[in-house]
């Protein structure tokens, strides 16, 4: 049954291909200007290109059929006729073929590369198959004499072309195109076109008012066929060019219009060579216009694609922030547990061979903690949570800070350790600027065995020069560019954990495009290596001398009162046992509720985890504050929190912020000031107090 179908189809085109073929043959040959069969209007050669582009192969039946029937009704006989049939079929065959094999031709000529193909595989190349074919056959036929061939195969090589580009093109798009929908404006446009069209090319083509004045005047339809390409697409360009050939061929075959020569065929090859002209150049104007409209379409998709994109990645941004929050949080507790815990140990252990063993814990604590702060640090910076807090940082508090800190462990290596500076101000993060200069120092130490390192500030450009120099084994050329990711380090194959984790130039390099500081780095393999980092000079008048640094003080006991509060009971328990080994009284809690049940009097310090269930440390302190209003006491924020919320509310809180793990050193120091400036608090409310009580005497 569908076999059946197929071949009714089948015939059918066949047949309609015949007729077509047949009849726009028999018009074209109206104008023959050798004989009764060569033409320059050849339309059947267009419409066998579409016939194969369209339906395929198997319609080159009916192309034989209406190509035998055309020329057999010039009367040339039977075997000419076939002969110059087969021409034409195998003109339509070879044009298809090499269209869709060689250029992957697509019907809807939208592309330049579809047009050109057309042109020149199609239009130039395959129509010389039937000029060649045909003229041979009427010249050993005698109809033509041997010296007219090359002038019969020029006339009939034009009119095939003619047929390819006028005809095959507004055929191409009536069956690959969608009709176009148009609205009021556009019809009205359409119509105003179509009416200034047939208006000029009557006068141009079909009137005797430009007769002999050359081909100039044709070139006043190009403003229309522009008009009908870049306002209708390939529907316009078709038709305009359609609209604009049948009525020159009108005009030129009456010998009127600016085609008009002495001969008919002159006139013709005129037209013909012209209309090819307009056909190929209002083609090129659709398929441009075409493809700037898909690009247009392209970068619109490309946009919205890249929003897309951007909103994925800052929703994954944010899930990171939050996870990092969660993971800071989570495995800062039992590693801060584990400090804590070591270091309460040590008075128990003093003098004793367990104190070797303790030593190596608290060891691997330390090389736990800088791996994981490192790689949060990382992580923190790569996600964007970190926010620089920009003030007026003095050049000479912060290196000579630096060099004490540093200066018994270069001496420990034997190496020189100098400063060289200009006392100025500038305009940074002092932690995030010193947390890059610390990096830098201790990379220059560690990669270093002999000679030293020498820190330099130097002014030039309103800039403050910051260079870290080192004569250690320098960076060979090769790795330079691999220096700032993570884990990677040049001299340190066997990842031994005294030459550092590979993370500290990876933060330098974070934290220096953060502060937009710019960073560079020389260096000579052997000799040695300098990083310099160009910091803004500070013009500000600093209310408060940036350079005050915490020290470890040496107490041998503390003596005060501590409140802690930890929701997590191992570090609550490791903490407290800490604190009392140093000396203090200390009150512990779950919970603000709780804390706020057992407490007698305000404490003097009060140490509290950031993160505890149904409340944070902040709203605890505040908490305290309102059960003993007018009390002195100092808060302790410990928190493992990484989230640009938390950190801007720890930021802005006026408390003192810990990040875990807690270093007991650095929690010890803390400690010691907090309670000196406790006490000097609550004497200098003292003596108001005995001030306003005993007035001086006027």
């Amino acid at each position: 049954m569908k076999d059946s179908e197929a071949g009714a189809g089948l015939l059918v085109r066949s047949t309609v291909v015949a007729l077509l073929y047949f009849a726009t043959a028999i018009v074209g040959l109206k104008y023959a200007v050798v004989g009764s069969t060569v033409t320059l209007i050849w339309p059947p050669s267009g419409i066998a290109l579409v016939a194969i582009l369209a339906f395929g192969y198997r319609l080159s039946f009916g192309i034989a059929m209406g190509a035998f029937l055309a020329n057999a009704w010039t009367g040339l006989p039977v075997l000419l006729a076939a002969s110059i049939a087969t021409g034409n079929v195998l003109e339509a065959i070879a044009g298809a073929f090499l269209l869709q094999r060689l250029a992957s031709f697509r019907n809807t000529l939208e592309r330049r590369w579809d047009v050109l193909a057309l042109l020149i595989l199609s239009a130039i190349f395959s129509t010389t198959i039937a000029a060649s074919i045909g003229a041979a056959t009427l010249t050993l036929g005698g109809i033509v004499a041997v010296g007219e061939y090359a002038t019969v195969w020029l006339m009939w090589w034009l009119g095939d072309m003619m047929g390819v580009l006028v005809v095959a093109p507004p055929l191409l798009v009536w069956l690959s195109h969608a009709r176009p929908v148009l609205s009021t404006l556009k019809i009205i446009e359409a119509l105003g076109l179509l009416a200034s069209l047939l208006v000029a090319s009557y006068l141009i083509f079909a009137t005797p008012v430009f007769a002999g004045r050359g081909f100039y005047p044709a070139l006043l339809v190009f403003p229309f066929l522009i008009w009908g390409a870049l306002r209708f697409d390939h529907w316009g360009a078709t038709l305009v060019t359609l609209i604009i050939s049948m009525l020159a061929i009108w005009g030129t075959t009456h010998g009127m219009g600016v085609f008009a020569d002495s001969s008919l065929a002159d006139s013709l090859i005129g037209w013909c060579l012209f209309a090819n002209l307009i056909a190929v150049t209002g083609l090129l104007l659709a398929a441009s216009s075409a493809e700037q409209r898909r690009g247009r379409v392209a970068l619109k998709n490309a946009h919205d694609e890249l929003a897309r994109q951007k909103e994925a990645a800052e929703r994954a941004n944010q899930a990171k922030s939050q996870f990092l929050a969660a993971a800071s949080h989570d495995l800062r507790q039992p590693l801060h547990a584990i400090g804590l815990y070591a270091a309460s140990m040590r008075p128990q252990v003093a003098g004793r061979e367990a104190a070797i063993t303790l030593d190596k814990i608290e060891a691997a604590v330390v090389a736990m903690e800088n791996l994981f702060c490192g790689i949060l640090d990382v992580s923190k910076l790569d996600a964007g949570v970190v926010v620089p807090a920009v003030s007026s940082v003095s050049v000479k508090a912060l290196l000579e800070g630096l060099h004490e800190d540093f200066r018994q462990q270069a001496s420990a290596k034997g190496l020189r350790f100098r400063l060289r500076y200009r006392d100025a101000r500038v305009a940074s993060d002092p932690v995030l600027l010193e947390r890059i200069l610390r990096n830098l120092i201790a990379n220059a130490l560690r990669y270093t065995d002999r000679g030293g390192a020498l820190i330099t500030a130097s002014q030039r450009d309103g800039l403050i020069r910051f260079q870290v120099w080192d004569t250690g084994c320098g960076i060979p050329p090769k790795h330079m560019a691999h220096i700032f990711q993570e884990f990677f380090q040049v001299a340190n194959p066997r990842r031994d954990r005294a030459q550092g984790l590979g993370l500290g130039l990876a933060i330098v390099d974070r934290l220096a495009r953060l502060l937009e500081h710019p960073l560079q780095v020389r260096s000579l393999p052997g000799k040695g290596t300098v990083f310099s980092l160009d910091v803004p000079i500070s013009h500000a008048d600093p209310l408060h001398d940036a350079g005050d640094r915490d020290t470890l003080l040496g107490l041998a006991r503390l003596n005060g009162q501590v409140a802690v509060v930890d929701d997590d009971p191992m570090v609550l328990d490791s903490l407290a046992t800490l604190l009392e080994a140093w000396g203090l009284q200390v009150t512990m809690a779950a919970s603000g509720v709780e804390l706020l049940e057992v407490l007698e009097q305000a404490p003097d310090i009060l140490i509290t985890d950031y993160r505890l269930g149904k409340e944070d440390g902040l709203e605890l302190a505040q908490a305290l504050r309102n059960a003993y209003p007018g009390a002195e006491f100092q808060v302790i924020v410990v928190t493992g929190d990484v989230s640009e919320r938390s950190l801007h509310a720890l930021k802005h809180s006026g408390y003192q912020v810990l990040e875990k793990p807690v270093r007991p050193a650095r929690l010890r120091t803390l400690i010691a000031n907090l309670l000196r400036l406790t006490r000097r608090n609550r004497q200098g409310v003292m003596s108001g107090r005995s001030d306003a009580t005993h007035p001086s005497a006027p």
